[in-house]
């Protein structure tokens, strides 16, 4: 199986951006080892909980919609 950052490299993707997508996706890999899950066959109901998590206020500032939808689809 190809790894995600050849596909971004493939379809082009600025480096910037594969850079951003790969850390979203890093953090996200680390959750489901931290909660033993597997990534690959978790159910909706733990993506929403991974969601608000990831919604959840950093130095008292919310994270905005577009950052948050940045990090569920890089995830």
């Amino acid at each position: 199986m190809k790894s995600f950052d050849t596909y971004l490299y493939e379809k082009a993707y600025a480096k910037s951006t594969i850079n951003t997508y790969l850390i979203c996706y890093d953090k996200f890999m680390s959750w489901c080892e931290s909660k033993d899950y597997d990534p690959y066959t978790i159910d909706y109901k733990t993506c929403l909980t991974y969601a608000k998590k990831i919604q959840r206020p950093i130095a008292g500032k919310r994270p905005s919609k577009k950052t948050t939808k940045l990090r569920i689809g890089a995830s």
